[in-house]
Parts: C-alpha cells; structure tokens; sequence
C-alpha cells in the first residue's frame, strides 16, 4: 500500500521533471535561435536517439502546480535531509 506522503512526493517529482525539462528544452531554442538552428529540427533529431527525450519548448510549463512544486521539493530536501539539489533549484 502506498503512503499519503509517497504520493504527494511522487507528484512533486513528476512536476519538477517536467518544469526542469520544460525550462531545458526553453533554453536550447533561445541558445539556437540565436545561432540560427531550428530548434523543431534539432529536437527532432536528437530524439532520435533511443535515450533522449527532449521536450518541445513552449510559452510557459502548463498549470499553476508545476512551477510551484519544485519550489516546495527543494527545502523538504534541505530542511529533512541536509542535502543540496542544485538542478532542482
């Protein structure tokens, strides 16, 4: 059976993989623009590739909980545990 809490945290992890992937793939297209490389081709072709998944960049990451949750992942992890998550952050 699996905990209340396994699921919230579970929740947290999946939305800040997707904001942390979502501000990666926001990041790729402003480097590439500037360089004149389209990025829909770039990510195209480099999903290619069995063990990438890059995601198409967009506007903003989608509902108000995704940029919120990663926000609230991050001190969980430094107040519990001690630990630092620079990628998270």
């Amino acid at each position: 059976m699996t905990i209340a809490r396994t699921v919230e945290m579970c929740k947290l992890t999946e939305n800040s993989f997707y904001d942390i992937n979502i501000s990666f793939a926001n990041e790729l297209s402003i480097i590439y623009s500037e360089q004149q490389i389209n990025i829909w081709e770039l990510v195209a072709l480099a999903n290619r590739q069995p063990r990438v998944s890059i995601l198409q960049p967009v506007t903003g990451v989608g509902g108000h909980c995704i940029a919120v949750d990663r926000g609230l992942l991050l001190p969980r992890i430094r107040h519990k545990h001690g630990l630092c998550a620079p990628l998270v952050k």
